[in-house]
């Protein structure tokens, strides 16, 4: 089972990040994070399993992991740099898709996975983490 922490922003949080209109979604969306990549898979999979028409930002090392119509690949895990730069652009194209919830794999919080994860915490209404 993924980890204990889940947090949910209410409307009264003010981020830096929620603040800028074009890092907006027009959808809702979870990020989930583990350090077991697997238990991550697994739980995106669990998770969007309840709705109906899903949308999931991978990388691309485990895009051929869901079987779900709308997976969208924004790089490689091991290639932060272009991962960063690919990043919004790739939850745009998932957000075109109209889902009911978007899914987003994080990234391990070292060095650029840092700002990688908190423009992604800006974005998204619900986050999973592993404890």
């Amino acid at each position: 089972m993924l980890g204990s922490v889940v947090l949910e922003k209410s409307d009264t949080a003010m981020l830096p990040s929620s603040s800028l209109k074009h890092y907006q979604l027009n959808c809702l969306s979870t990020l989930v994070y583990d350090t077991d990549n697997e238990k991550m898979v697994n739980k995106i999979i669990d998770l969007a399993k309840n709705c109906s028409s899903p949308a999931i930002v991978c990388c691309q090392e485990n895009a051929n992991l869901y079987s779900f119509q709308n997976v969208v690949t924004v790089a490689s895990k091991n290639d932060l740099m272009t991962y960063s730069k690919n990043l919004f652009s790739s939850l745009r194209k998932a957000s075109s898709f109209l889902p009911d919830m978007i899914f987003i794999e994080g990234v391990k919080k070292e060095n650029l996975g840092i700002a990688i994860m908190d423009r992604l915490e800006g974005v998204c209404e619900r986050i999973f983490y592993s404890s």
